[in-house]
């Protein structure tokens, strides 16, 4: 470990690049890590459903896929905390409507 992960003013402001080892030695992802992760793959999903939307035929279900994703953006504030974030069964759930309206404009042709 390089810095005290506690005090973020000791020389690296929010250093999460530190490295934290369990007793028989694997490691463990920052929590900040892994929801980047989740955060980006997520923005790819929107943005594929966004693509997929541009490029599929005029139809009820890309007027619907449409809507949903207006909906979703409209309700996403960047850094605000006016709205809070989706956690748990509500982001799965987010998800699942997007992969599913995906499939549904490919499906569709």
């Amino acid at each position: 470990m390089h810095a005290d992960p506690w005090y973020n003013f000791e020389g690296r402001e929010s250093d999460i690049a530190t490295v934290y080892t369990h007793a028989d030695g694997s490691f463990r992802r920052p929590l900040d890590v892994v929801r980047y992760h989740e955060a980006i793959a997520d923005y790819k999903y929107l943005a594929k459903l966004e693509q997929t939307i541009a490029t599929a035929k005029n139809s009820a279900i890309r007027d619907e896929a449409q809507m949903y994703l207006r909906r979703i953006v409209n309700y996403i504030e960047i850094g605000s905390d006016v709205r809070p974030p989706w956690e748990g069964k509500a982001i799965d759930m987010v998800r699942a409507k997007v992969a599913e309206h995906i499939l549904a404009l490919t499906r569709e042709g």
